[in-house]
């Protein structure tokens, strides 16, 4: 017995008979007691050659040798006097029909009878689902679909592909269907092309159904967009927060990739220091959003990076928040990633350096936080490459505060003494802002003052006293 997938064909054969046989192939269901026959086709040959029948179930002959499903075909042989039949029975199996039936082939010759019977059931096998629908991006930017179902039996079926929001339409596929060489099954594969702006609607969805002769009723499966059905959804990177200088620009980015199709939405929002309320932020003198570039990666998915560039503000911005959050059509809540609480730190500028007599001051601005660090030395008479700090008693702070909510400060150091020669006096500011300390080096040279800078020796000034608003009223 051989199968292609449609047909079923059985083989029985008659050798040395005296003369020429006749065939008759029969179709029955049913158990010993209570048999009915399904079909029924006998062939003979004569003088007038091979006369083909077939008989129905209530006997009426008819001249007949293929009737729709079932064909039968013998090939006579002869040798020596002797008489040989190969005979065939072809039909397509049907489930109601052959769920379970008998076949006999009968010879009939010189009154004697030879017969065979095979039991045969037709086995129905219901499609297996390897998986979920798979999806794929195309070089061209569509998505890929694909189902696998396997070890079915018979070979027709029916799989349709279908799509959209709410009221659904059918899509173009193309389905593979192939014999299990192992088995007497089938396997098929179906694919459709979807176009990536469908999927930018949240609530796209696109389905597959297939029926099969094996099933009650047709199954399917089915993707949504929303559900993350297609998988690729936005993955955000950890922020990358600059160290904040006050006075200067501070550029948070954070990097998003694996999202299809281009359809994201960024926001920047801000939460103020020890608040609870997020505000959106937009381009203004204060903030820059950069224009995302959306890079499409090998794999089809696209990739970004956010950012925000910040005209940084002590007084404001330290112990505020960012966060940058996104929204995606694959996705039902938005991502974020957040910056934390800012530290907003200011490098200090020597703004002046003077004198008052003996008495030199510094004044050091815009650094933030409060906490730095202003030592004054001296070189001892012929040691002009070792300092010795100044005593504490001889130095004085005065640590007014910016409006803009960084630190300024007077520091002054009391330099009266005898020198025969000249000596140098430094100044040292440290702070967490600066990368290295800030140095400045005065030359002290019969009574004079001098601030060097590189080959040059500029006098250092008289200090004259700033007059207040109020000072300046009256």
């Amino acid at each position: 017995m051989s199968d292609d997938g449609e047909k079923v064909t059985l083989y029985c054969v008659a050798s040395n008979c005296p003369e020429e046989p006749r065939v008759t192939w029969t179709l029955t269901e049913g158990s010993e007691t209570k048999k009915k026959v399904i079909w029924t086709g006998t062939e003979t040959w004569g003088e007038k050659g091979s006369v083909p029948t077939s008989l129905t179930q209530s006997g009426e002959s008819e001249a007949l040798l293929s009737e729709g499903t079932y064909t039968m075909r013998s090939d006579r042989l002869a040798a020596g006097g002797l008489h040989g039949v190969l005979s065939t029975l072809s039909f397509k199996p049907d489930a109601q029909k052959h769920k379970n039936i008998e076949v006999s082939c009968r010879f009939v010759c010189g009154g004697k009878i030879r017969e065979r019977k095979l039991q045969y059931s037709f086995i129905l096998r219901r499609p297996q689902v390897s998986g979920p629908i798979q999806v794929s991006i195309s070089k061209a930017g569509d998505v890929l679909c694909s189902v696998a179902l396997q070890e079915f039996y018979p070979k027709p079926i029916r799989i349709k592909w279908s799509c959209g929001v709410g009221c659904y339409q059918d899509l173009e596929s193309k389905t593979q269907i192939n014999p299990i060489s192992s088995t007497q099954a089938f396997n098929a594969e179906s694919e459709c092309k979807i176009p990536a702006q469908l999927l930018k609607d949240p609530g796209f969805k696109v389905r597959v159904t297939w029926e099969h002769e094996s099933m009650t009723g047709p199954e399917q499966q089915e993707l949504s967009v929303r559900d993350g059905g297609f998988q690729w959804r936005p993955f955000m990177e950890e922020m990358v927060t600059p160290t904040l200088i006050h006075g200067t620009e501070g550029r948070f980015q954070c990097k998003i990739r694996g999202y299809f199709p281009k359809a994201l939405e960024v926001k920047w929002l801000r939460r103020e220091a020890g608040g609870q309320e997020l505000f959106s932020v937009s381009p203004s003198e204060k903030y820059k959003i950069p224009e995302m570039e959306q890079k499409r990666e090998a794999d089809g998915t696209f990739s970004c990076t956010a950012a925000l560039i910040v005209s940084v503000s002590g007084k404001s911005d330290n112990g505020a928040e960012f966060i940058c959050r996104v929204g995606h059509p694959s996705l039902r809540e938005p991502l974020e990633k957040s910056t934390g609480a800012l530290s907003v730190g200011g490098a200090p500028v020597i703004r002046s350096i003077t004198r008052t007599g003996g008495k030199i001051t510094a004044e050091i601005d815009q650094f933030h936080p409060q906490g730095i660090t202003v030592t004054w030395s001296r070189t001892k008479e012929g040691k002009d490459d070792k300092y010795e700090e100044y005593e504490a008693p001889r130095i004085t702070t005065e640590p007014p505060t910016n409006s803009d909510g960084t630190y300024r400060i007077l520091s002054s150091c009391d330099t009266k003494g005898k020198v025969k020669k000249e000596k140098h006096i430094k100044l040292r500011v440290e702070h967490e802002a600066l990368g290295t300390p800030i140095e400045r080096i005065i030359l002290h040279k019969e009574g004079k003052y001098y601030e060097q800078r590189g080959d040059q020796n500029i006098p250092v000034p008289e200090h004259k006293e700033k007059k207040t608003s109020s000072q300046k009223k009256k």
